[in-house]
């Protein structure tokens, strides 16, 4: 899994800087090998908004506000690189969206990103309000249900042995080898069997 942690830039910077930054995390998505889960997350310093008109792919429509330019970019970067904005996904009450307040205003501009066909992992995303990361920003955390494959031989594992399964003569059998090995086990080295 490659981890991206980035942090916008803000509302009194020039759109060249913007654009630097949409430009170089571009760059580095696009490194990411495509079998490698991969997981976005930061300060983006816009707003989705509660309404996913036209972005139904990357947003889920539980966000918050107003969407305004940095909130735009932001979905088409998402759009762009199929990936979902997990926090727009879940319905949640309104403390656990808010993830920066500042002078009695409450905003959302931390968001968490993963591609959109690990879709199936996402399991929960939501802000902890009484916890803050830095002064004005609040916990955002996800729950992410991760699977790796299984190779062939972890699929099959060690043979078990189903002792339901023992009838008749397989029972004595059973017995007449188990039984003699434990009787001086008691307090003994179990390796040693």
């Amino acid at each position: 899994m490659v981890v991206i942690c980035v942090y916008a830039p803000h509302m009194g910077l020039g759109d060249q800087e913007k654009r630097e930054f949409w430009d170089r995390l571009d760059v580095v998505v696009r490194a990411v090998p495509r079998e490698e889960r991969i997981f976005i997350s930061g300060d983006f310093n816009g707003h989705i908004g509660k309404d996913s008109d036209g972005f139904q792919s990357a947003d889920g429509g539980f966000g918050f506000g107003d969407r305004n330019e940095p909130g735009r970019e932001l979905l088409e970067f998402a759009v762009a690189h199929d990936l979902g904005i997990i926090n727009s996904f879940f319905r949640k009450r309104v403390s656990h969206l808010i993830t920066f307040s500042s002078g009695g205003r409450n905003t959302q501009i931390d968001y968490l990103l993963m591609k959109r066909e690990d879709r199936r992992w996402w399991r929960d995303c939501k802000v902890i309000p009484g916890e803050t990361t830095v002064t004005q920003h609040h916990l955002l955390v996800a729950d992410i249900g991760l699977r790796r494959k299984l190779t062939e031989g972890e699929r099959k594992g060690r043979p078990r042995i189903r002792w339901g399964s023992l009838k008749g003569d397989k029972i004595t059998m059973f017995r007449d080898k188990v039984i003699p090995m434990t009787a001086n086990w008691v307090g003994g080295d179990a390796n040693r069997l």
